[in-house]
């Protein structure tokens, strides 16, 4: 980052400020701008189930166990994004999603997508 006269990051989770500026090689007196997520908090639910393990080694056995959590929620109204360690694992969950409920309308992003298809994907949303 050095050789680097600006630098764009963007993500929802690049806090604790001093932890990523470690993590990413910037000097301790590199300035950061923060700026407020533009969605309103009520909108916001992070649920958390940590009796389903997803580490590497246990995924097959716990896909069919994610999907039905991620069926309990999406019951509700509302959009819902729901994130995954890498593309293979959101494969397996998205195969016993599809079993589980055949209804179910999903959007899935793959790891080569075209730029238009990317556009399409983020402007379904947008609805």
């Amino acid at each position: 980052m050095s050789g680097c006269r600006s630098a764009i990051f963007f993500s929802a989770t690049l806090t604790p400020d001093d932890y990523y500026r470690h993590l990413l090689g910037l000097s301790p007196g590199t300035k950061v701008v923060t700026l407020p997520s533009p969605f309103p908090p009520e909108n916001l639910a992070v649920f958390v189930d940590n009796r389903i393990s997803t580490h590497y080694r246990e995924r097959s056995r716990t896909c069919t166990s994610v999907a039905m959590g991620i069926l309990r929620v999406v019951r509700r109204k509302g959009n819902h994004l729901v994130f995954f360690p890498s593309y293979a694992y959101l494969d397996m969950v998205q195969e016993a999603l599809s079993e589980l409920a055949p209804e179910l309308e999903m959007q899935v992003q793959n790891p080569s997508m075209s730029e238009a298809a990317r556009v399409a994907f983020l402007d379904y949303f947008r609805s």
